[in-house]
């Protein structure tokens, strides 16, 4: 396709409207990874994660736009490219640089649907090359490119640290408080979030007769277009793949934005790393404690989660509360323990997508901490 074609877009009277409207490349397949009880060796462990993004495309290459507005519309067999009038090189776009475009062109959600489902392709072009005509000051901008689509569009300010760079950031920081030895990778996961839970099984301790927890850590980073790199505290029960998480900004949550070096970054995530540890003892100690809180019914325990928890949400908790319990039947006002209440969201939790996954995670640490 020449960038002619992309400047014609489908207006062009010699191509052939299609009866549906043009797509979007998917995103990188987003998989959670579970180590079993024991984890990996980290290298082996994040290893796993590198060899995603290898297979998804490997590197990215950031392309620097001086004004946005350079960028036209145009059709690519059934799919939406675009194309740079200033280069000539043309890019597809994935769901998330599609969700960093509409951004960027203050596009709400009901004319991103509007743009992407509900017109012809002629009219999609037509209103997409429009909304960028739009803009009438310069709109710098960084398009990250894997593979010759977009996968975000991010501000000339934000620091690229990507997923190589996070986990020799995580091995760096362990490596200085003298953890990676004994750091075991319980889980990785990779998509639209990079997750890194490492756990210390020389930190394990009883909760009650048999069942062992593990003081953990999370190294969290948006993929491609994130806005921080995150270190959380996690607790991990070794008698199943649960996990949770306390996520409390200073204490056990750690959260720095892409807006510096990555050294300063990399510096950072070392100090805090104590931290976060530090932060497994206190919701040991509160996991521990919640075998003796009875919670009066199943909605003493809905009332703790988020309030955009799902009905389908809640009742993968109740199912999973009665396997808890070993019952067949949960009446409302039955009483358990908080023990086995926030087990059950943990354990609902891991047939969740990612990051629905790290808000069930969240929320049973919350609610432990509340208790």
């Amino acid at each position: 396709m020449t960038m002619q074609s992309v400047q014609n877009g489908a207006a062009n009277k010699n191509e052939t409207l299609l009866a549906t409207s043009l797509g979007i490349r998917p995103d990188m397949k987003e998989e959670w990874v579970s180590f079993g009880n024991d984890g990996v060796p980290f290298d082996k462990g994040v290893q796993v994660l590198i060899d995603a993004h290898k297979r998804d495309g490997g590197d990215i290459t950031d392309v620097q736009v001086s004004d946005l507005r350079r960028m036209v519309f145009g059709a690519s067999g059934t799919e939406i490219v675009m194309g740079d009038t200033q280069t000539g090189d043309k890019y597809k776009i994935r769901r998330s640089g599609w969700g960093g475009l509409m951004a960027h062109l203050s596009a709400g959600v009901g004319v991103t649907d509007l743009m992407l489902h509900r017109l012809p392709p002629v009219l999609q072009l037509a209103n997409l090359n429009a909304l960028m005509a739009r803009e009438k000051a310069d709109h710098p901008a960084v398009l990250r490119v894997r593979n010759g689509e977009v996968l975000a569009i991010v501000s000339r300010k934000y620091a690229a640290l990507d997923t190589a760079d996070l986990a020799q950031m995580a091995r760096d920081a362990l490596q200085k408080d003298g953890l990676l030895s004994g750091a075991m990778v319980r889980a990785v996961a990779y998509g639209g979030r990079d997750v890194i839970r490492v756990m210390f099984p020389e930190k394990n301790e009883e909760v009650k007769a048999g069942d062992i927890v593990s003081r953990g850590v999370d190294f969290r980073n948006g993929s491609w277009g994130g806005s921080a790199i995150e270190l959380t505290t996690s607790l991990i029960r070794l008698v199943c793949t649960n996990g949770m998480i306390r996520d409390e900004e200073g204490r056990t949550g750690f959260h720095f934005r892409h807006v510096s070096s990555n050294d300063k970054i990399r510096q950072r995530v070392a100090d805090a790393l104590p931290k976060a540890l530090a932060g497994g003892e206190e919701i040991i100690h509160l996991f521990r404690d919640s075998l003796n809180v009875e919670l009066q019914g199943i909605n003493a325990l809905f009332n703790g989660l988020p309030d955009d928890t799902l009905v389908s949400e809640k009742e993968i908790i109740r199912n999973q509360l009665k396997d808890e319990l070993g019952v067949n039947v949960l009446n409302p006002k039955d009483g358990f323990s908080l023990f086995h209440g926030v087990n059950a969201i943990t354990a609902a939790a891991r047939s969740m997508a990612t990051e629905r996954r790290l808000a069930m995670e969240k929320a049973a640490g919350d609610i432990l901490a509340r208790s």
